[in-house]
């Protein structure tokens, strides 16, 4: 998870140049954390404090296309894909074990929202761009958080949704959900479940 704090310490920077360090939620939902959208928001000479002008936003979903077309014959890269959208149009709760997969490819919000919103304006899905958004912002909160807790706990496993965090350690059977509904501890088929609240 190191080149994800390289990376991450290369957003601050611009940001806070920018004065935009408050908004580092949304650049990170949008692929912030590579060098490559970073560079055309930079150029674009479009603020790092607001969202993206039109023009940027055009830049951003033709580097999104580009990205998808060059990965797209990846079959883990694909189904990782083809999983998030299904789930973006759901209203059951999916878990996504994907922190690697953002570790290498830096890009894979900015793939995951476009590929989302495309989806959204091609088909007849319930839900809106701006609720997708929302959902998308949600989701790239929870895998920050995932990652810190990867950091700490690297022997564990991480998944994250919308708002919710489990953290798996196979070792002591436990599963750690650190969500915003609050439950008894139990036991299920030899794994103890704990509730953590889950940051606001």
């Amino acid at each position: 998870m190191s080149n994800y704090y390289e990376q991450l310490s290369a957003l601050q920077r611009m940001l806070d140049f920018d004065n935009a360090s408050a908004n580092t939620l949304s650049v990170m939902s949008l692929g912030g954390l590579s060098a490559k959208v970073r560079n055309l928001w930079w150029s674009s000479e479009a603020s790092f404090d607001g969202y993206p002008s039109p023009q940027l936003q055009d830049s951003l979903s033709v580097y999104a296309q580009q990205c998808w077309q060059a990965h797209r014959r990846n079959p883990e890269i694909y189904e990782l894909l083809q999983q998030h959208v299904q789930s973006c149009f759901s209203t059951e709760i999916h878990y996504r074990f994907d922190l690697q997969a953002h570790e290498a490819l830096p890009e894979l919000s900015l793939i995951k929202f476009w590929l989302a919103s495309a989806s959204c304006c091609c088909r007849t899905y319930p839900i809106e761009q701006d609720q997708l958004w929302y959902r998308h912002l949600q989701l790239t909160q929870a895998l920050w958080l995932a990652i810190e807790i990867q950091h700490t706990f690297p022997e564990s496993i991480i998944g994250y949704a919308e708002q919710s965090v489990a953290i798996v350690n196979l070792e002591k059977r436990q599963v750690i959900l650190c969500t915003q509904l609050h439950f008894a501890p139990f036991t299920t088929m030899g794994f103890e479940f704990i509730y953590l609240q889950y940051p606001q």
